[in-house]
């Protein structure tokens, strides 16, 4: 069976998740409709059920894998492999590439419908794409021309345009195991009659392929593979443009004849002679430029330039990155070293797809200053050339969150106890800088807050009139509690929500011991049996009251049988309804005492208010 790449990515998605995901969070990261997540769940589902894995879901808590870390990794691999449907999807960012190119290629106007039949998606979507676009041009001062029966049209100079197409490029080829693939290529250890896939644009494809050819002709000593797929990109986008009749400034031709004799003029001259295209000098300068150590007069003092980054981001994200002497060392140190080398504008940066999704705000936000920054060299600042300045930065926001004091947590559930182990692991394994502070029951919150001076109270009940900042949350908190915990806690720490990400977040579980296994399916199944039986016999629990109201009865269980029942002397029932509670308890030889007994009724208490 195979899966289509938006399947795929699913699947990558919910294994990489330390939480579950909902359905609607998988809809909006895939720009498609819930309905649609739903029917790529169903095929994912059919799809594991070859495999004996099994995906988890519940309603109003999410997706996951319930799976060891040896077997996520195989499951990762098994995604990577599996026979892909070609079924002409492209992710919103590839589209968005493939548009511009399509644009970047045409001599004049291109209509809707001709691009809707290039890129296959409805009207609608085309247009929202093409809104997005005219928004992302300004940076390279190139717009996006909407002519009335006429169509679309980029308008801008031919350098700009030229710096725009050598973006999309080398974020296209900035993906992970290309750099190895093209290594191989020259060494020969791959069959060279074999196509390679430099972009999603077919025409471009096979001009970089025609070139990639005359560089094997001529047999170049590989010492510096950036250097040399930058020349080749920027030799790509000359034949593109020239065969639009878009000339580099001067149309002064130049004769192969005055080309230097050394193999980069070979190649430049092959692949035009291919084309039967002619060279002006402009062009010619435009593929050989040497940007090793020709940084522009307005970035020339790095100082400056690294202030102006560090300025920027603190003002954007809301975190003062100012005082930190070690990121501006850092950061200086860095560019010096890659703008007065051979900037590595086409290098691989493996981080770039992860800061992307984890630290949105950073990226965006370099990204930007960093363009004003280098105007002059537009085809410099690439996602990978920016996921590298933002690894400075993150190192940065770890170490302040190591200096940082932690934000007490103080929660409030029906007895004070009910959900303790569990609450605390789940906020603790998802948010740093949290430590539970305390627990309080319903009754006694207010006393409990006062003596231990919270931060914040999450509480699973209406707690109004609070001094200290409540959060109300499912019994079990959903992702959407804990985003709105995790908000919380950054106000409180003054710091962006991304810092609170934990480096380290693998989960620590003891599930895995295949000696209680056939105990712990007796337990579970004892446990359905006792809420059931209590639901059944006692009065009804109001709605928002049930999912806690069986997770507590399931931790009771729990409870009684390792010895950790609450203090037995603390409450004393003799109603009727307590006496219901024992004799269920004790059809199962669990012997419940009446501490437990109160807090379970409490919910039926609550329900009669």
């Amino acid at each position: 069976m195979q899966l289509t790449i938006r399947q795929k990515e699913i699947v990558k998605q919910l294994l990489n998740s330390s939480t579950p995901i909902i359905t609607q969070t998988l809809a909006d990261n895939e720009h498609v409709s819930v309905r649609t997540i739903k029917y790529d769940l169903k095929r994912i589902r059919e799809w594991l059920g070859y495999r004996s894995n099994e995906l988890i879901s519940r309603p109003h808590a999410g997706i996951w894998f319930q799976i060891d870390a040896n077997e996520a990794q195989r499951l990762r691999q098994e995604v990577d492999t599996v026979a892909q449907i070609d079924d002409g999807y492209l992710r919103p960012s590839d589209r968005m590439q493939l548009l511009l190119l399509i644009l970047l290629q045409e001599p004049g106007y291109i209509t809707i419908q001709q691009l809707q039949t290039r890129i296959n998606v409805s009207h609608t979507t085309l247009k929202n794409d093409l809104r997005k676009i005219g928004q992302y041009l300004s940076q390279f001062h190139v717009s996006l021309v909407n002519k009335n029966y006429y169509g679309f049209e980029l308008d801008g100079t031919e350098e700009n345009q030229r710096a725009l197409m050598a973006r999309v490029l080398q974020d296209q080829l900035n993906r992970q195991g290309f750099q190895s693939e093209l290594l191989s290529y020259f060494n020969h250890d791959i069959d060279l009659t074999q196509t390679l896939v430099f972009t999603n644009d077919l025409n471009l494809n096979r001009v970089f392929n025609i070139v990639m050819h005359f560089v094997l002709k001529r047999e170049i000593i590989v010492n510096d593979l950036s250097q040399i797929l930058n020349m080749m990109i920027r030799l790509v986008i000359t034949i593109s443009r020239l065969s639009i009749n878009h000339l580099m400034n001067s149309p002064q031709e130049i004769l192969i004849s005055e080309l230097d004799k050394d193999s980069v003029a070979l190649i430049i001259r092959d692949s035009l002679q291919y084309y039967d295209l002619t060279l002006s000098k402009d062009d010619y300068h435009y593929i050989r430029v040497d940007q090793g150590g020709t940084l522009s007069q307005h970035t020339q003092n790095l100082v400056e330039v690294t202030n102006a980054l560090i300025t920027g981001v603190s003002q954007v994200t809301g975190h003062d990155y100012t005082s930190d002497g070690q990121l501006q060392e850092n950061l200086y140190t860095h560019l010096a070293q890659s703008l007065n080398n051979n900037p590595a504008t086409s290098a691989y940066s493996p981080f770039v797809k992860d800061i992307k999704a984890n630290y949105p705000d950073l990226f965006t936000s370099l990204s930007q200053i960093c363009q004003q920054q280098f105007q002059a060299q537009n085809d410099l600042v690439t996602d990978g050339f920016v996921s590298y300045i933002a690894l400075h930065f993150l190192v940065s926001l770890q170490r302040d969150l190591k200096a940082q004091r932690k934000v007490r947590i103080v929660y409030v559930c029906a007895t004070g106890l009910g959900v303790t182990t569990l609450i605390q692991s789940r906020i603790k394994a998802t948010i740093a800088n949290v430590e539970i502070a305390g627990f309080a029951s319903i009754n006694n919150a207010k006393l409990v807050t006062q003596q231990l001076h919270p931060d914040l109270v999450i509480s699973i009940f209406p707690l109004p009139n609070f001094e200290t900042p409540v959060i109300e949350v499912q019994p079990l908190p959903t992702q959407e509690d804990l985003t709105r915990i995790k908000a919380a806690v950054a106000k409180q720490l003054k710091t962006p929500e991304e810092a609170l990400m934990l480096t380290n977040n693998t989960a620590e579980s003891d599930l895995d011991d295949n000696a209680l296994e056939s105990d712990t399916k007796a337990i579970i199944l004892m446990m359905f049996e006792i809420t059931g039986d209590l639901i059944t016999r006692l009065p009804p629990i109001k709605r928002q009251y049930q999912d806690a109201f069986r997770m507590h009865v399931f931790l009771a269980v729990h409870r009684i049988m390792f010895d950790q029942q609450f203090d037995a002397n603390q409450y004393h029932v003799d109603t009727e309804l307590g006496h219901i509670v024992q004799k269920i308890f004790d059809q199962h030889n669990l012997k419940i005492n009446n501490s437990e007994i109160n807090a379970l009724l409490e919910y039926v208490q609550l329900s009669e208010k």
